[in-house]
């Protein structure tokens, strides 16, 4: 079926034409136009709907729903519609098969005059990669969703891993201006804040604070140095670590310093507590504290602003670790490389109060794994580069192999999953709406006999030579991993246009999750890329 502009007008995410028509909703004293816009990649599912449908969702939590099309009917406009006060719409559009297309507004507040409402509408349940790329190529950097399908990144590099000095900018991604036809991304006018130890940031951390403090909604923004490796593949980063803590507020869209840390790091961990404090974990150490590993926990109390250092030792990988909330009984931190330079399959659970306790092992040593935090509680655990042995060398000079193993962290023990697709390492996953995590890029390996294996620190450290552009989706209902593209090691452009490790990804509940930026093969070149995942509908209504 074809949808002309005189039932409804379709917006190729651009400006809707003055005097196009649209869907209408008619109230005593109001006008109100509705007008889609979408992908132009996505263009063909316009002509498989048979029916238009909008949810009027009302601030008490009750929903209309409305047919505004039928096949062989031009019916698209309705009349006496009470006054809309705070409400969203949600656009559905489907056929005889199903939902093919929806998309949400911001909420709508109309009681009189015309008004038009843009609203984007992605497939049903697919992804497509974005027309409005990053600023510019990025990676190591972070990305924060803050909802309403805005996001926000800051610091990493342009320039690849082989630079001396990571970016001061910081962005912005609205994917509600990408529905309006505006500039999709955009770097912020407040630039990250400059420390005593540089300007840019690599190797932070960036967390939404939760709870009931002032500052809930706010990031917090921790650690990190200005450059990562020098020309020669040293970690040169490690002589200038920060200490600096900063508040980024997403309403104004400014910075503000609080409390710095007690030890400098980069690359650790910071996870958020489920009564809004944060626990930063390991990460390297500044080289005259006799340790090249910060063997210490860190508690941030955004109500009090203030850091404590938790008395008992931490004793698991302070570097390369993963971590992730269970629920209120803490973060759990597991794997990674130990003080003593050996690969730890110890994991430890950091209370909200800063007790430190023993928790079940992993069931091997594992390196760059991802922990993710599911809807019901459990923790899915994938991939890692697994050694063969625990003991490593002080140059970190090895070969390792990636593996396809996944657990399930449940009634405090790890029950073994069917594997994934691929063995990967050094990738991310964020969880779908609905519940299903998304798993993409990585690398299979470290291969020492890339070209930039024998160089020190740098092939155990982000080695990005065997990366792969492939993505897979774990179900937990069947507990199931299914690859979600026809990937393979060896392919050059899949789900991802190119092979990508540590690409950032973040979830907004209503626009689903974004892919973004992320280490190349070369590692001189990151990518600007993003791609987007859109939810399905069943999921969200």
């Amino acid at each position: 079926m074809s949808i002309g502009l005189s039932v409804l007008s379709f917006i190729a995410c651009a400006p809707a034409p003055e005097g196009a028509a649209g869907a209408i909703l008619n109230g005593d004293a109001f006008e109100l136009t509705i007008r889609p816009s979408y992908l132009e990649s996505q263009a063909d599912m316009i002509d498989e709907i048979t029916d238009l449908e909008v949810l009027i969702h009302q601030s008490d939590g009750t929903s209309v729903r409305e047919s505004l099309l039928t096949l062989g009917s031009s019916e698209y406009t309705h009349d006496n519609f009470p006054p809309l006060d705070n409400v969203t719409l949600t656009l559905v559009g489907s056929n005889d098969g199903g939902v093919v297309f929806h998309g949400t507004s911001r909420p709508v507040t109309v009681n009189e005059g015309d008004h038009t409402v843009i609203i984007f509408v992605g497939r049903n349940g697919q992804s497509e990669p974005m027309p409005h790329p990053l600023p510019e190529p990025n990676a190591m950097g972070t990305l924060v969703p803050v909802g309403d399908g805005k996001f926000f990144g800051f610091g990493g590099t342009s320039q690849g891993l082989y630079s001396n000095s990571s970016t001061q900018e910081s962005f912005a991604y609205d994917l509600h201006q990408m529905a309006a036809g505006e500039p999709t991304s955009r770097r912020l006018e407040s630039p990250f804040p400059a420390s005593s130890e540089g300007l840019g940031r690599i190797g932070h951390t960036a967390t939404l604070l939760s709870g009931t403090s002032a500052y809930a909604g706010q990031i917090l923004l921790v650690g990190g140095a200005d450059r990562f490796l020098d020309e020669d593949g040293r970690l040169s980063s490690q002589a200038v670590l920060s200490t600096q803590t900063v508040l980024f507020d997403p309403s104004t869209e400014t910075f503000a310093s609080t409390q710095s840390l007690t030890h400098p790091r980069m690359g650790h961990t910071a996870t958020a507590f489920e009564n809004g404090n944060v626990v930063v974990a390991g990460g390297f150490a500044q080289p005259d504290t006799d340790t090249s590993i910060v063997p210490y926990v860190e508690i941030y109390d955004p109500t009090e602003e203030r850091w404590t250092v938790p008395q008992e030792g931490f004793q698991v990988g302070g570097i390369f670790h993963a971590a992730a909330p269970l629920g209120d009984r803490g973060v759990l931190i597991c794997g990674g490389i130990h003080p003593t330079l050996s690969v730890s399959d110890q994991c430890h659970l950091v209370t909200p109060t800063g007790a430190i306790q023993t928790a079940p092992a992993l069931p091997k040593p594992l390196l760059h794994a991802s922990m993710t935090p599911l809807n019901d509680g459990t923790i899915l655990l994938t991939g890692g580069l697994s050694p063969e042995t625990a003991a490593i060398s002080s140059d970190l000079l090895m070969d390792m192999e990636a593996t396809r193993s996944a657990w399930l962290y449940k009634d405090d023990e790890w029950r073994s999953l069917p594997s994934m697709s691929l063995a990967r390492a050094n990738h991310n996953t964020a969880v779908l709406p609905g519940g299903r995590v998304v798993i993409a890029g990585g690398v299979t390996k470290v291969d020492m006999g890339s070209d930039r294996g024998l160089t020190p620190y740098s092939g155990l450290l982000f080695d990005s030579t065997d990366a792969i552009a492939c993505v897979e989706v774990y179900d937990p209902e069947s507990k199931s991993f299914q690859k979600w593209d026809s990937c393979t090691v060896d392919s050059q452009s899949s789900t991802l246009s190119q092979p990508t490790a540590l690409p950032q990804m973040a979830t907004d509940p209503f626009f689903g999750t974004l892919i973004a930026g992320g280490i190349t093969s070369d590692g001189a070149h990151p990518t600007d890329e993003v791609v987007l995942f859109y939810p399905h509908f069943d999921d969200l209504y």
